[in-house]
This record gives structure tokens, C-alpha cells and sequence, in this order.
């Protein structure tokens, strides 16, 4: 009996998909995997799913560079031939970068993220220097305590903590724009639009994902890599 084989598939998903949800992005994965005619390898129970998943979810509106989707099949198919058979299937919006096979034993990619990248556009941004005077004051700061509804109640969360880096990269009366690394969990995107409320900037934002940060893994064919995306653009 074949051995069940686990894959990683990064892809773009562009502005024509942005308003999708995350669970329809799972149901435009699962379309395209079985019209690609793959052996999918399905969860058990009385409604069982293919072995899909997204280890971070995409907030509706944003773009992405880079994203990863993890998926299982029964059996073992040539990364080259899997990707050019998924690729006739997919929609415009989302352009197959590539496909690599897990490694035996490798744990699943939601287990080694670590963060993520954004790219930021502010359209008609205030004063460059009233924006920098406000991220000196946050990034000098040792805590950054806001309040923010869960369910039923109300919690402090550390916005510091949760913001690795962030840069001005371009600022004018017109246009501004930022590189912000935000720390792993599936508030990611959130923490990015409380960040943005702190530096007084304006709704009329577009953000795009550059790419997902994960640990060290290793791949069936590569050699150990920092992340996935290590020097990817």
C-alpha cells in the first residue's frame, strides 16, 4: 500500500481575490484539487474534508506575495507534474509559485510559523515627521497595553510585543509606505490595523503580505532553510 505524502504549495493571490474569506479560499483549493484529479487523502468522520489547510489566514481586503498551503495525499506525485496539473485549475488571482514535498516525519507548517511581512500603502498619509515621532514613541516603548473585544469579553493585549520591525520605506503628500513583521498567532492581521489606529494613520490603506516567517525545516530536496521564503521578494 502507498505511503500517504504531504506537500507545501506557495501562490499569489491577487486584488481580484481579495475580498474572498478564508473559508472561501479553502473551497477554491478544494475545487482545483479535484479538478486536477489528485488523490486527496480525507479527514475521518461522518463529513469528511480534504487534508488541506492555510497555516495564517488572510484578513478580506488584503493582497498576498507569498502565501503556503499545506495538503496530503494518499500516495506520491512529482511536485513538477502536481503543479502544473493544479495550475490549469486555479482561477485568475492565484498564480502556483511552486511545489515541494514534506519531508517524513516534518511538522505541519502552522506548528513553525513564526511571523509574517506586510507591505503597507497610505494614501494621503499625514505629515511624514508627525508619523515618525509617533513610532519613536511606540518603539521606545516596553509595553504597549490595549484593550480589544474576545467573544463575551474584554482583554489587555501587548501591541508591542506583537510588532518585530517596522520601517518607513517612502513618504510623500500623496503616498506612504511601511514594511511591518508581525510575531505569529492568528490575530496577525488585526495587530497590523491597531498599529496603523496608533500611528494616526487613515482607513484608506492597501496591505499586501509579503510573505510568511517559519522556523527551520527541511524539505524532501533542499537543504535546511531559515524559512521557506528566505530571501524571496
Amino acid at each position: 500500500m502507498e505511503r500517504p505524502a504531504r506537500y507545501y504549495l506557495r501562490f499569489t493571490r491577487g486584488p481580484r481575490l481579495r475580498f474572498l474569506s478564508h473559508l472561501d479560499m479553502i473551497r477554491l483549493w478544494e475545487r482545483a484539487l479535484r479538478r486536477a484529479g489528485l488523490p486527496l487523502r480525507y479527514s475521518a468522520g461522518f463529513h469528511p474534508h480534504p487534508r488541506i489547510s492555510l497555516p495564517l489566514p488572510l484578513a478580506v481586503g488584503m493582497t498576498s506575495r507569498s502565501e503556503w498551503l499545506e495538503m496530503e495525499l494518499r500516495g506520491r506525485v512529482d511536485p513538477e507534474a502536481l503543479q502544473a496539473r493544479l495550475a490549469e485549475q486555479l482561477p485568475s488571482g492565484v498564480d502556483l509559485l511552486e511545489v515541494r514535498e514534506a519531508s517524513p516525519g516534518a511538522r505541519p507548517l502552522a506548528t513553525q510559523l513564526q511571523g509574517a511581512e506586510y507591505e503597507v500603502e497610505v494614501f494621503s498619509p499625514p505629515p511624514r515627521e508627525a508619523v515618525e515621532e509617533r513610532l519613536r514613541r511606540f518603539l521606545d516603548a516596553e509595553s504597549w497595553p490595549i484593550q480589544e473585544q474576545r467573544r463575551e469579553e474584554m482583554r489587555t493585549v501587548d501591541l508591542r510585543r506583537a510588532v518585530r520591525q517596522i520601517a518607513i520605506e517612502g513618504w510623500s503628500a500623496a503616498q506612504g509606505r511601511l514594511r511591518v513583521v508581525v510575531s505569529r498567532g492568528n490575530e496577525g492581521s488585526s495587530r497590523l490595523q491597531q498599529l496603523l489606529e496608533v500611528l494616526g494613520l487613515p482607513a484608506r490603506v492597501r496591505i499586501e503580505r509579503v510573505r510568511l516567517l517559519f522556523e527551520v525545516d527541511r524539505m524532501r530536496g533542499d537543504h535546511e532553510r531559515r524559512n521557506p521564503d528566505f530571501g524571496r521578494r
